[in-house]
C-alpha cells in the first residue's frame, strides 16, 4: 500500500522527482525524471531531449535519432544505429562511410569500406586493385582477377608469365610457364616436348592435347589403338589392344570379332548378343515385347492385348507366349498376366514361360543339371563358364585372358573379371581387357602385373615400385637415348647442352657454348660474358665493363667508364673520358670536363667561368666581360667597346689608357694622351718640353741643370733600341740555357 506521506507530495507537484522531495517547499532531494529539470524538476528539457543537466538544463543526452546543443538535428539516416551529441554516427551502413556518414564508398568496392578512411578494406570488384580499387588488374591476368595490395595477377593468360603477367611465355607454343616465363609446365593444345616444340600426332587421338613429354594421345578415337593413336581395330571394333581381337564392340555388333549384328529390335547388345537396351516400341526379355500389340493402356500400364491367346501383359507393351509352351491349336498358349504356359513346356525347356534350357556348359553331377524353374546350374560350370546359368564365358568376354575369376558379392552384385592374361598379355587394371606388354624385351610380361620378366626393349625403361611395365620412352636428351630399363637414368651420358640423370635439365643458358656437365650442370667452360655463380644464373651488374665480373662472387673486373666502387655503384661522371680510381673515385690524370674541378671533378666551377683550374678552382676563362679568379669583376671601364676575353680586353682601350684591363693611364705627357694600350709608349710622340719612350723627360728641366744635352736619337729611333735591347736579352737567356742543357748531358754520359 502507498504511504500516506507520498500522496501528500504528489499533491504538491513533486511528481517529477525521481527519489525523494521535500514535502513543504517541493524540492526535489534526488535526480529528476528524464525530460525535466529544476529545483522543483518542474522545467522541462528541451525537445528530443532524453536527459537534461539539473540546474542548468543544457541537454547531456539526445533522444534517439538526435544530436546538437539542443538536440535540433536529425542524425544521418545513413548511420548504421544512432549518433552521439556531436552527430557523429556509431557505424556506418555498408555503402557509406565518415563522421556522419555522409560520404558515399567507391562502387569498385566490394562488400563496403572502411568507416574512417574510405578505403576498400573488404575487397575491390573484379578486375581492380589498390586501397580504393582505383586501378586495372594486367590485361593479362586470368578472368581480370589479381591482389588487391600489389596488383600482381593471381594467375596468368594463356602464353603469358611474370609478377604482371606483361611477359610472354618464352616457348611460343606455351600455355602456361614458370614466373620468370623460361620453362614451360603445360602446351597448348596441340603440342609437346620440353619447350612445346613438336606437334602432338594428327592421327587419331580422341582430343587435340597429348602428353607434354612423350606426345603420346591420352585416349584415341573409337576403332584405334596405339600409344599414339596409329592402328587400326579390327571391323565393328570401339576399343581394342592389338589387331586380332576386340575389347568392346561398337553399337550394335556382337561375338568374338564384333562381326554379328545385334537382334533387330535390340539398340545395343551383350557381347553374347543379349539385348542390353531396346529401340524405341520395343521392351521385355530380348526386346521381344511391342508396344505396338497393346490394345488399351491405362495408366501407362497395358491392360489388353490385341491378341490375347499367345500374347501376354508386360509394362505398357504385350509379350508373344514362348514358342517352346505345349499347347493345344486354338487355345491360350500362356497365361495373359504373366506369360507362364499354361500345359507345361516342351522337352528340354525350362521355367514357368519356356524360354531357357538347361546350359549345355552346366557340370554333370548327383543334382539336375539345372534348376527347372530358374535354370541355374546345380553342380558348378564347365572351365571357362561363369554366371548361376554357365553363361558367361571367359576368353570370349576378355580376349586373351587365361583365368578369370567370379565374384558373388550379392544377387545384385555378380560379376566376372579378367584375372591373368595369356602370353603376351597383361591385365590392365582401369579397363579390365587384356593388353599386349609393354615395350617388354622377348614380348614377354607378367600376365597379372604387366611387370616385364625379361626386362624392356632398348630405349624403354619402367618406374619400380610406380608402375611396373616398360611404358616409360627414355628421355630424348639421352646419349643414343638409352637409359636403365628399371629406372629411366641415362647411360651414356646426355645429348649437347642438357645434364642431370635423366638429362631433362638444359644446361645454363649463360654457360659457355652450352656446355656443361652432365652430372652437376656447372659450366665446364666457364661462363658467357656478362654471367657468373652457380650454373653461372647470375648476370654481372649493369655497371661491369665488357671485361664481365668474378665468376664466383661477381664483382667487376673493371667498371664502365664514368663509374667506381665495390660493385660500381658509384658515379664519377665529372672525370674526363669516365676515368677514375676504382676505389675511391679520384680522377685518374686529374682530367676534369670543363667548368667542374676538385680530386674528384665533382665541384661546378663558379657560374661565369668557362675553364677553371682542377686543383684550386681559380677561373683561368671567364664568360665575356667578367675576369678575377672567381670571375667575380667585371671589366674595366676604359675596354674599348667594353669587351673583355681571358682577363685582357679584348679591342685595347680607350686614349689614355694602356694595360690588360686598361686600367693605367698613359702618360699625361703623350700627345693627345695616346699610347701603346700594351706597353704604354708614347705612339704618337710627346706634347712639347717633353721627350723620351713614354716622355718621360723634361726638356727644359735638363737644360736648367745644364746636365743635359741634345739627344742624338728621335723618339723613333728611341723606340726601336728599347725593343732591341728587350729582343737581345732573351737571346742570350735561351743561349745560357742551351748550353747548360749540353754539359748536363755530358757530365751523365762521363758518369755512365
Amino acid at each position: 500500500m502507498v504511504p500516506d506521506v507520498l500522496n501528500s507530495t504528489q499533491v504538491q507537484n513533486c511528481s517529477n522527482c525521481l527519489t525523494g522531495c521535500n514535502t513543504l517547499t517541493g524540492y526535489c532531494e534526488g535526480s529528476c525524471t528524464y525530460g525535466f529539470f529544476g529545483d522543483s524538476c518542474n522545467e522541462t528539457c528541451v525537445p528530443n531531449c532524453f536527459r537534461c543537466n539539473r540546474t542548468s538544463g543544457a541537454c547531456e543526452h539526445c533522444k534517439d535519432g538526435f544530436y546538437g546543443e539542443k538536440c535540433q538535428s536529425n542524425c544521418s539516416s545513413t548511420c548504421m544505429y544512432d549518433c552521439d551529441q556531436d552527430g557523429v554516427c556509431f557505424g556506418c551502413l555498408s555503402e557509406y562511410f565518415g563522421p556522419q556518414c555522409q560520404y558515399e564508398c567507391s562502387t569498385n568496392c566490394s562488400l563496403g569500406c572502411h568507416r574512417d578512411t574510405g578505403s576498400c578494406a573488404y575487397g575491390c570488384v573484379n578486375g581492380l586493385w589498390g586501397d580504393f580499387c582505383n586501378n586495372s588488374c594486367p590485361v593479362n591476368c586470368d578472368s581480370s582477377s589479381c591482389h588487391q595490395r600489389s596488383g600482381s595477377c593471381w594467375t596468368c593468360k594463356s602464353g603469358f608469365g611474370g609478377n604482371q603477367c606483361s611477359t610472354k611465355c618464352t616457348d611460343e607454343h606455351c600455355s602456361l610457364c614458370t614466373y620468370d616465363v623460361t620453362s614451360c609446365s603445360k602446351c597448348l593444345d596441340g603440342w609437346y616436348g620440353t619447350r612445346c616444340e613438336k606437334n602432338c600426332p594428327t592421327s587419331h587421338c580422341r582430343t587435340l592435347s597429348c602428353d607434354k613429354n612423350s606426345g603420346k594421345c591420352g585416349s584415341c578415337e573409337s576403332g584405334w589403338f596405339g600409344e599414339y593413336c596409329e592402328n587400326k581395330c579390327i571391323k565393328n571394333c570401339d576399343r581394342c589392344s592389338d589387331i586380332t581381337t576386340c575389347d568392346v564392340c561398337k553399337s550394335g555388333f556382337y561375338g568374338y570379332f564384333c562381326q554379328l549384328s545385334c537382334p533387330i529390335e535390340c539398340k545395343d547388345c551383350e557381347r553374347d548378343g543379349k539385348c542390353k537396351t531396346c529401340l524405341e516400341g520395343f521392351k521385355g526379355r530380348d526386346c521381344k515385347c511391342e508396344v505396338s500389340e497393346c490394345s488399351n493402356v491405362t495408366n501407362n500400364r497395358c491392360s489388353q492385348c490385341k491378341n490375347e491367346t499367345s500374347w501376354f501383359l508386360f509394362e505398357d507393351a504385350c509379350c508373344p507366349c514362348s514358342e517352346h509352351c505345349n499347347h493345344t491349336s486354338g487355345q491360350e498358349i500362356c497365361h495373359p498376366e504373366n506369360g507362364n504356359c499354361i500345359t507345361g513346356c516342351q522337352e528340354e525347356y525350362i521355367g514357368d514361360q519356356c524360354f531357357d534350357t538347361c546350359s549345355e556348359n552346366c557340370l554333370k553331377g548327383n543334382q539336375s543339371t539345372c534348376n527347372y524353374t530358374t535354370g541355374v546350374c546345380q553342380n558348378g560350370c564347365l572351365p571357362g563358364w561363369f554366371m548361376p546359368k554357365c553363361d558367361f564365358n571367359c576368353s570370349y568376354n576378355f580376349p586373351h585372358c587365361l583365368e578369370c575369376k567370379e565374384y558373388n558379392y550379392s544377387p545384385a552384385d555378380h560379376f566376372v573379371q579378367c584375372y591373368r592374361c595369356g602370353p603376351g598379355f597383361y591385365r590392365d587394371f582401369q579397363t579390365g581387357f587384356c593388353k599386349s606388354c609393354y615395350n617388354c624385351l622377348n614380348d614377354s610380361c607378367d600376365g597379372v602385373t604387366g611387370l616385364c620378366t625379361d626386362g624392356c626393349q632398348d630405349g624403354w625403361y619402367s618406374l619400380s615400385g610406380v608402375h611396373y611395365q616398360c611404358q616409360f620412352r627414355c628421355g630424348e636428351n639421352c646419349l643414343e637415348r638409352t637409359c636403365n630399363s628399371s629406372g629411366g637414368q641415362c647411360l651414356n651420358g646426355c645429348n649437347y647442352g642438357y645434364y642431370s640423370s635423366y638429362c631433362q635439365i638444359s644446361c645454363s643458358s649463360n654457360c659457355k657454348n652450352n656446355t656443361c656437365d652432365k652430372e652437376t650442370g656447372n659450366c665446364t667452360l666457364g661462363c658467357s660474358p656478362g654471367a657468373y655463380g652457380y650454373h653461372c644464373y647470375s648476370v654481372c651488374q649493369s655497371h661491369c665493363s665488357v671485361l664481365g665480373c668474378d665468376k664466383e662472387t661477381g664483382r667487376c673486373l673493371e667498371c664502365k667508364p664514368g663509374r667506381y666502387g665495390e660493385k660500381c655503384e658509384k658515379e664519377c661522371s665529372g672525370c674526363l673520358l669516365g676515368d677514375c680510381d676504382r676505389t675511391t673515385g679520384e680522377c685518374r690524370q686529374h682530367k676534369c670536363h670543363p667548368k667542374l674541378y676538385g680530386p674528384y671533378c665533382n665541384t661546378t666551377c663558379v657560374e661565369s667561368c668557362l675553364i677553371c683550374d682542377e686543383k684550386s678552382g681559380h677561373c683561368s676563362q671567364c664568360v665575356t666581360n667578367r675576369t678575377g679568379s672567381k670571375c667575380e669583376k667585371t671589366c674595366g671601364e676604359r675596354c674599348l667597346h667594353g669587351n673583355c676575353v681571358d682577363g685582357a680586353c679584348a679591342d685595347g682601350c680607350m686614349n689614355g689608357y694602356f694595360g690588360k684591363l686598361c686600367s693605367d693611364a698613359c702618360n699625361s705627357t703623350c700627345k693627345s694622351d695616346i699610347c701603346d694600350f700594351k706597353s704604354g709608349i708614347c705612339t704618337k710622340g710627346c706634347i712639347d718640353g717633353w721627350d723620351g719612350a713614354f716622355c718621360e723627360v723634361n726638356l727644359a728641366a735638363k737644360t736648367r741643370s745644364g746636365e743635359s744635352k741634345k739627344s742624338k736619337y728621335s723618339t723613333g729611333e728611341i723606340i726601336l733600341i728599347v725593343l732591341g735591347s728587350i729582343a737581345g736579352v732573351i737571346v742570350i737567356v735561351v743561349v745560357s740555357c742551351l748550353l747548360h742543357c749540353n754539359r748536363s748531358r755530358r757530365a751523365e754520359n762521363l758518369v755512365t
